[in-house]
């Protein structure tokens, strides 16, 4: 395997890993979910479902409406983001089982607004700059961002819009699933209006600073130059 490749390999699985982080973190903060993870954080707290299994089960669905948005268009790699879903769940039980582990000796099992406001900006980061990496590294893609993509392409519009409109059905819908189930909101909050507006300026930033240093060095950027020559 070339050093390229290995460097495109390294930066997308950390961006997984990265991203999964965040994840926990912002179920932690306790001052709402992220958008993408509220609907399976909801099932998982409504009905006591692993939190990784929940959001595997979100993330095939995220699949399906992403098939549907693709049309004739869709082709069989986007199957890969059912091996994504699998590994990216487990991986998000891994840390909450490290978190917990940890929580009670750092002092955060009853974490105060202090402790909560960090949580939630350490997720906000992690977040951004996991997400950008995956996207980054032109590999498979998480299921939240296919079908961003998808979404955008069918209304006519770039990925930054689909992205707008997948986080605004997220929170509808897991603001129905507590209100019909539980008779409240479930995994919404402050937090999550947060997380809408500050991780796409995460990734913003990001991608500013190392975008182009990390594509250099995965190979990609000229790969894009011979194919425009």
């Amino acid at each position: 395997m070339k050093r390229e490749q290995l460097y495109r390999l390294g930066f997308y699985l950390g961006g997984i890993v990265t991203l999964a982080v965040g994840n926990v973190l912002s179920t932690k903060a306790l001052l709402g979910v992220s958008p993408i993870i509220s609907p399976a954080y909801a099932i998982s707290s409504i009905w006591k479902i692993d939190f990784g299994l929940a959001t595997f089960g979100v993330y095939l669905v995220f699949l399906a409406v992403e098939l549907l948005l693709l049309g004739r268009r869709r082709t069989w790699t986007v199957l890969l983001q059912i091996p994504f879903s699998l590994v990216f769940s487990l991986l998000l039980n891994v840390f909450i089982a490290g978190y917990d582990a940890l929580a009670a000796p750092l002092g955060l099992d009853a974490p105060t607004l202090w402790q909560k406001i960090l949580l939630l900006t350490g997720s906000v980061v992690l977040t951004g700059v996991g997400a950008a990496m995956i996207v980054n590294m032109q590999l498979v893609p998480s299921p939240p961002d296919g079908m961003a993509k998808a979404a955008g392409e069918a209304l006519r519009r770039g990925l930054g819009f689909g992205k707008n409109v997948v986080d605004l059905c997220c929170v509808v819908a897991s603001t129905a699933l507590g209100l019909i189930a539980a008779r409240t909101v479930v995994g919404i909050g402050p937090g999550t209006l947060v997380a809408m507006v500050a991780i796409g300026r995460c990734i913003a930033l990001f991608n500013h600073f190392c975008r182009e240093r990390m594509q250099r060095a995965a190979g990609l950027l000229s790969a894009e130059a011979a194919v425009q020559e």
